[in-house]
This record gives structure tokens, sequence and C-alpha cells, in this order.
């Protein structure tokens, strides 16, 4: 799991600054939406059979530093992001959500949802949709992202390269 410098370095935009060694948790993916953030660690086994991957959502305090809300992760065969033939039938893999309650800053409860996963190399941007859309989140590299979201439920798609977009999907 990420450590609370690696949570302020990851939201900082270092990101590089947090990289570890091969099987520690590496942060692949950030995204930020006011006092709310996301973070999508992943590691692999040391035989490199499987990945482990976090999903983390982190809150902005008064004080300015994000503090770790909560978090889910699963373990996946090591998926080889580069074959054609992983992407015939969509473009998604390996997603997950992580769905909690809290209070914003007034004391209003709240839903948020991060959903993350790896897209094809052809999208260009992960887009949520629905009442309250939220930005596009262009995939870090490797083809990883992670959106944040206060809708219930949460809606996302895709976007091409070549501009089409693909149907949404429900989380």
């Amino acid at each position: 799991m990420v450590d609370q410098a690696g949570i302020q370095a990851a939201m900082a935009g270092d990101i590089a600054k947090f990289e570890h060694g091969q099987h520690d948790p590496t942060v692949i993916a950030v995204n930020r939406a006011g006092d709310l953030g996301a973070l999508l660690c992943l590691r692999t086994s040391r035989d490199g059979t499987t990945w482990t991957s976090d999903t983390i959502i982190v809150t902005r305090s008064a004080d300015g530093t994000w503090e770790d809300a909560g978090s889910g992760g699963t373990t996946f065969p090591a998926i080889p992001l580069d074959d054609p033939g992983l992407w015939t039938d969509g473009w998604t893999v390996a997603g997950e959500t992580v769905r909690l309650d809290n209070e914003d800053a007034e004391g209003h409860a709240r839903t948020v949802t991060a959903v993350s996963g790896f897209c094809a190399p052809d999208v260009d941007v992960v887009q949520e949709v629905g009442v309250g859309g939220g930005r596009p989140v262009t995939p870090a590299p490797m083809g990883a992202f992670v959106v944040i979201s206060t809708a219930d439920p949460v809606a996302i798609l895709a976007v091409r390269l070549n501009g089409n977009r693909t149907d949404p999907i429900l989380f």
C-alpha cells in the first residue's frame, strides 16, 4: 500500500518521486477533482505472472494535505497490454471500482467512486458522462486511468483517437 509521503508526492504531480523497486507499488495514474483525488497503483509478483492493483480514494484536508479515505484492490494475471488481440471486444480491461461515503467540506453526505483500469492504445481520453459528468482523463503511459466521481452510478466512455466514442459502461 502507498504510504502518506507517496500520496502527497503523487497528488502534487511528482509521481516519479514515488517510484520504488520493481515489486513495490508504483503510482501509475492520478486524478484530482477539487477536494477529491484517486490513485491507481500497480505492482508485479516476484515471478512476474500476476499484477496487483490498488485504487485509493484520497481527500484534501483543511491544511491542504491529502489523506487516504479508502481503497480496494485486486490481483490478476499479467496482461500483455500491447497485444492487439486483447482489445478486440472493447476498450478497457482489469478495471476496478472503489466506492465510499464521506462528507464534503460543508458537511454534506456524498458517495465517492473511483473507477480504474487500462485502456486500448487508440483511446485518447476517458470521459465520465451523465449528470455532472467530469472532465476528460488522459490515460497515463501503458494506458492506465483512474476516474474520480460523486455521481451515483458512474458512467464512463472512451473517446478514440479517430474521434469515435464508445458506449458508456456503468459502475
